[in-house]
């Protein structure tokens, strides 16, 4: 593995640990959907045959048996004891059928075989009963209870009790099995877990090495996301207190070139089909030098521009290895000269429109990595912001102004009328009393604003 990257690395370990992390859950899973489905089938066919064989001897010894002893102790009359015959054999028809429906083994099909001649003779049994109960023959009756009603319905009795004991050893077994199952599932999880533990061991090993490896240059981009942050929150400061474009575009490349984001910045605006360098900071003259201060758009030379290519574009473009790029174009000799590396463009809007660009030189190939052209989008987003606020803002003087001087000529307007005009609130309280109302009353305005109309209009009369 020494060959091999660190993310070639990361990805071999993490899938081997996911691997045996997911063969480990895959058997544990495999075996437990085992004992459940052993329990399930110890409930369905070895638990509901227990109660329903055990439902089938009750109405034989207890229901049938214990109504006849009550009819003959006379707690209990005839008719009563054949409702209960009848109840009882349904019951013991629906339970037995439902119990022959369920998974039989060898030997219970062996007891089941021996059972059902016993509950035959025992059905034969309860006919005679019937007989004699629908005879009132109590002398027969009494003989039944006391011979032959236990002849005929202990041997069933018997005979499911040996059905239901199988039942339970059956249990036993399954239950046995189900726990070898589940043993063997917890343990070979515990051995998978420990190994994977162990393969997580080692990864962690690897990323430590790896990172102690790298722990300058880890130490060094920490530095430089907090300068990131710092810059960020400059910014936002910024935006906050400043109201003029001229000086947001000064601090703003600045604050570029303090923070380390560029060795210099400069930022263009469009002026028609021109771009118009408006500022710049740290040493752009050595860039520019020789070179206007405005650009046409539309020239064939500007295609080249990371500037307009961001203004046509309104998204941010960025060259990482600029004294290398094929399409640099002449500004390629230019950089080479001035000792820029990489170059970034990025696009300012004012009113949903791109108005300009901010421009970012620096002396190091690959400087503009994912997280600074993630922080320079955001700021530039917030000088364009502070650009929409400013707009917002003067759009609101502008309107109060407006909304003043309408207010002042209305004013005139009402004062110079020959008309007495007087205007009431919804309080029903004077707020204008022009100078025709003072002449017509005799009442200063002053005195008569805040009063109410029936000083000088009775309500009854104003209807």
């Amino acid at each position: 593995m020494g060959s091999l990257t660190l993310k070639i690395r990361l990805a071999l370990l993490l899938c081997l640990l996911l691997a045996l992390m997911a063969f480990s859950g895959s058997f544990a899973v495999y075996h437990m959907r085992g004992v459940t489905a052993s329990i399930d089938t110890v409930y369905r066919d070895r638990i509901v045959p227990m109660q329903q064989l055990r439902l089938v001897s009750d109405a034989y010894l207890v229901d049938i048996a214990g109504a006849v002893t009550k009819m003959r102790d006379g707690s209990l009359s005839s008719e009563a004891v054949l409702s209960v015959i009848d109840e009882a054999q349904r019951r013991i028809a629906a339970q037995w059928n439902a119990y022959k429906l369920t998974y039989l083994l060898e030997h219970e099909k062996e007891l089941i075989a021996e059972a059902e001649p016993l509950m035959a003779q025992a059905d034969v049994a309860v006919v005679r009963l019937r007989t004699l109960l629908e005879k009132k023959d109590i002398l027969g009756l009494r003989a039944f209870a006391t011979n032959e009603m236990l002849h005929a319905f202990e041997p069933v009795g018997e005979s499911l009790n040996h059905l239901f004991e199988f039942q339970i050893a059956v249990t036993e077994q399954e239950s046995g099995r189900s726990k070898v199952a589940y043993d063997m599932a917890i343990w070979t999880s515990m051995a998978l877990n420990v190994l994977a533990i162990a393969a997580g061991g080692f990864l962690a090993w690897a990323v430590f090495t790896r990172y102690q490896a790298e722990a300058g240059v880890a130490e060094a981009r920490t530095e430089r996301l907090h300068r990131f942050y710092v810059a960020l929150s400059r910014t936002s400061q910024l935006i906050v207190r400043e109201r003029n474009p001229a000086v947001l575009f000064d601090e703003i490349c600045k604050i570029c070139v303090d923070a380390g984001h560029a060795r210099w910045a400069t930022i263009s605006v469009i002026d028609g089909d021109r771009a118009v360098r408006k500022t710049s900071a740290g040493p752009a003259t050595e860039l520019y030098a020789g070179f206007p201060a405005a650009e046409s758009i539309n020239a064939n030379s500007a295609k080249n521009s990371l500037i307009v290519q961001s203004l046509r574009s309104g998204f941010h473009r960025v060259s990482q290895d600029f004294q290398n790029d094929a399409e640099a174009g002449f500004w390629r000799d230019q950089a080479i000269e001035s000792g820029t590396r990489s170059a970034a463009a990025f696009p300012l809007r004012r009113g949903g429109r791109v108005v300009g660009a901010l421009s970012l030189h620096a002396a190091e190939a690959g400087f503009f990595d994912e997280a600074l052209v993630a922080l320079l989008d955001e700021m530039v987003a917030d000088l364009s912001f502070a650009l929409d606020t400013i707009d917002a803002e003067q759009a609101h003087l502008d309107a109060v102004q407006a909304m003043r001087e309408r207010e002042q000529q209305l004013a005139a307007i009402v004062e110079s009328t020959m008309e007495a005009i007087i205007t009431i609130d919804a309080h029903q309280r004077i707020i204008v009393f022009n100078h025709a109302a003072v002449a017509m009353f005799g009442v200063p305005a002053s005195a008569a604003i805040g009063g109410t109309m029936d000083r000088f209009i009775p309500t009854a009369v104003r209807g």
